[in-house]
């Protein structure tokens, strides 16, 4: 079946349904058969890319483009629609934009340095949500022929006005749909959504990011990561779906964006490491951005574009006109039966006895419908109330988890400050997931509504008024340990002490040391005078030689001796005493005591000087002694006090050491009391008696009051509408106007017949 066919008849179909008047009176027709009419006109092929806030959505598209040009951050900042239009290396508008001003006006980008002014709420010269109604980027994605154009949509769950809508309209526009996974993969609200949108949309890839955060020690793996989900795809989303296709991989979309942006110079902003060419092509083969483009190839190729993009707009225009062929054949069923029971022997009583009927059940029928939107307000409280309930958890669980990760009490403090806002935003998204669902099911009531009433015959939120969560300061000062601290402080003072002892034995020790080298000196100095005067005295006994010796020599004398007797004696007394000639031997000493005299003068005076010197040395000698015994008394003190000191600081250090392993056990439990404290705090905030889930809660109830007021007034009128039309049918079969309802039957018959025949023919378009 060729893609030029299956194109012209599904156009056919539009343009033969659109002449139809029974159907112009079915709700929203003229809405749909326009779109549909768009789809089959448009050539592009379009691939959304969907995600939620902190899905890593605008880093994945950056890193297909392989530049860092979309805004991405840990807060929602894209506000408008960016579409990025394939086109070849060589086309002049590559590497070029054009933003589309809502006023009509455009915006020529030669260069994209500037693109965020353009498309985020950051925006200084534009209100981007007001005033920007699109950007697009021309820039080689993929190889291919056809116009494919990537939407990076504002998100499912961004915050500023009218993304929402605006998301869900790209989302049914596209040809298929590349779906960003967060963290922990698939969650409720990721189901409940795709379950409506596998209604709308047949084709998906699902990327799981952030795989680089995968714990492969703890035993996460990407294949038991993507089985996972699988799973619930098959069990939850697509069980209902059979012509949905969809495939799944995983990527780190950070690190294919630092292994393709030569502008990044490291991965993390706070990171002190600067990338190399090798480290990039590493990030790049672990982001396994390669595995997505494969798959990309197998999902997407070239010469099946076209089948996919009018194959499934077909497949969609077929499950419309089933609807519209269910509500005509209700229609012309009432009509019918009207009909015979008029023509019935034209009975007048039994016309009558109908109209009275109707008119009796109206009231029954009613209170029917009534207790119908009633009821289905029950079931919608409850279905919220569990959906909400376990979002909220989520989101618990999540804040558990992101604190359970600090090791740190002042990173905690810090990030805790950010706490209300990110509780602010996730809570926030929570609502948005929870009026599109509810949208959706209002929609899906509103046609049971209509089936009910054809058988027997939107509401938006107010924002939330949400106090934010008043974070205090997280930690308080810890006064433990205080004993444990004056008991190092008075080690710390010992210590203190006996370094000041050891500097005054040092001072001690170099001032003798001092002396000790003046002594040594002042001994030097009395040896070298000693040796000088023993030179001089060895030098002045060698002039003067060897001392002479005395000489013997016979020396005559004369003695007197008295005279003998008595005559002697008394001769004597007249001449005196008899003088005797003698001889003696005699020795002349005279030389030697010159030579005594020269000695005396000249070696004495240096030998009392070497004497003199002598004594000084021994006393010098021993004051050095002493010196020494002095200071080797002050070394040992010295290396007493050394010891001690030594002594004292392995003490400290032991003690302090303890006390560490105290601090960091008490830390640790101080810690995790406060993360305790912290998610209780949340938990509480987000799940307690007063809680944000109270208050949403309440918020769902009135806003579903609402729509239960709001529906039962539209059913009534809508109910009164239909008796009132069943009633003037009535009338005019009782006024003989049997050819007009006649026509009516004809005319819902013939509806009927061309839905069924157009619906064979585009049917046999799907491929």
């Amino acid at each position: 079946m060729s893609v030029r066919a299956t194109k012209k008849v599904c156009l056919s179909a539009v343009e033969e349904l659109s002449k139809q008047n029974e159907l112009s009176e079915i709700p929203h027709f003229t809405e749909e058969i326009e779109h549909f009419r768009h789809r089959l006109q448009d050539d592009e092929f379009r691939i959304a890319v969907v995600g939620e806030f902190s899905s890593g959505k605008s880093t994945f598209i950056n890193a297909l483009l392989g530049k860092d040009l979309l805004q991405h951050a840990t807060t929602e900042t894209t506000a408008t629609l960016t579409r990025l239009v394939n086109v070849a290396a060589s086309d002049p508008r590559c590497g070029k934009g054009t933003v589309r001003l809502r006023s009509g006006e455009s915006i020529c980008l030669n260069e994209m340095n500037n693109l965020r002014e353009y498309t985020t709420t950051a925006s200084e010269r534009f209100n981007v949500v007001d005033d920007i109604e699109s950007v697009e980027l021309y820039l080689p994605v993929m190889e291919s022929s056809h116009n494919i154009v990537i939407i990076d949509t504002p998100g499912l769950n961004g915050t500023a006005d009218g993304h929402r809508e605006q998301t869900v309209r790209l989302i049914q526009q596209a040809h298929a749909c590349i779906y960003l996974l967060q963290r922990r993969g698939l969650a409720e609200s990721d189901v409940e959504f795709l379950t409506y949108l596998s209604q709308i949309q047949k084709n998906f890839i699902f990327v799981q990011n952030f795989i680089d955060d995968l714990h492969t020690s703890e035993g996460d793996s990407l294949e038991e990561k993507l089985a996972a989900q699988t799973q619930i795809l098959d069990e939850k989303v697509f069980v209902n779906a059979p012509h949905a296709r969809y495939s799944t991989c995983g990527v780190s979309a950070l690190l294919a964006l630092a292994g393709r942006d030569d502008s990044m110079t490291t991965l993390y902003a706070d990171s002190d490491e600067i990338l190399t060419p090798e480290r990039r092509k590493d990030l790049y083969a672990r982001s396994h951005l390669d595995d997505f483009y494969k798959l990309m190839a197998r999902t997407f190729p070239d010469d099946r574009l076209e089948t996919i993009q009018y194959g499934d707009t077909a497949a969609a225009l077929v499950d419309w006109m089933r609807m519209l062929s269910e509500q005509i054949v209700r229609r012309e069923t009432q009509a019918q039966e009207l009909y015979q029971a008029s023509s019935d022997h034209h009975s007048i009583e039994k016309l009558e006895r109908l109209r009275e009927k109707t008119i009796e059940s109206r009231e029954r029928h009613k209170k029917q419908l009534e207790n119908f939107i009633l009821d289905k307000g029950r079931s919608l409280r409850a279905s919220e109330k569990d959906i909400i309930h376990e979002e909220l958890q989520q989101i618990a669980q999540d804040i558990r988890a992101e604190i359970s990760k600090f090791e740190a009490l002042p990173q905690l403090e810090e990030w805790s400050k950010n706490l209300p806002d990110i509780l602010s935003q996730k809570i926030n998204q929570l609502l948005i997931r929870h009026d599109m669902r509810y949208d959706q099911q209002v929609k899906a009531f509103y046609q049971l509504l209509l089936t009910r009433i054809e058988e027997y015959s939107s509401v938006r939120s107010e924002e939330l008024d949400l106090k934010p969560l008043q974070s205090g300061k997280v930690s308080q000062t810890h006064d433990g340990f205080k004993q444990e601290l004056k008991e190092i402080e008075k080690i710390r003072e010992q210590t203190a002490k006996k370094k000041g002892e050891i500097e005054r034995i040092e001072r001690e020790l170099a001032s003798i040391e001092a002396a000790v080298g003046e002594q040594q000196s002042e001994i030097q100095d009395l040896e070298r005078s000693i040796s000088n005067c023993q030179s001089q005295i060895s030098r002045r006994k060698a002039r003067l030689g060897i001392r002479p010796q005395a000489v013997e020599r016979e020396e005559s004398y004369t003695v007197e001796e008295s005279r003998g007797g008595i005559l002697g004696f008394l001769w004597g007394l007249v001449v005196g005493p008899k003088k005797v000639k003698k001889y003696r031997t005699v020795t002349d000493d005279s030389e030697g005591q010159e030579w005594d005299k020269q000695m005396a003068s000249q070696v004495n005076p240096l030998t009392r000087e070497k004497s003199r010197l002598q004594k000084q040395l021994e006393a010098a000698k021993r004051s050095e002694l002493r010196l020494r015994d002095e200071s080797q008394d002050r070394e040992d003190a010295y290396r007493r006090a050394k010891r001690r000191v030594e002594e004292l600081e392995a003490k400290a250090r032991a003690e302090e050491e303890t006390l560490r392993y105290k601090q960091e056990y008490a830390a640790k439990e101080y810690l995790a009391e406060c993360k305790r404290n912290l998610s209780a705090q949340v938990e509480n905030y987000l799940l307690g008696e007063h809680s944000v889930e109270v208050q949403i809660m309440q918020n769902v109830s009135d806003k579903i009051e609402l729509t239960e007021k709001d529906f039962i007034i539209w059913a009534f009128d809508r109910f009164q509408k239909a008796i009132d039309k069943k009633l003037e049918w009535i009338r005019q079969v009782k006024l003989q106007k049997y050819p007009e309802l006649l026509k009516q039957v004809h005319s819902l018959t013939a509806t009927k017949e061309i839905i069924a025949k157009l619906m064979k023919d585009v049917e046999a378009q799907i491929i």
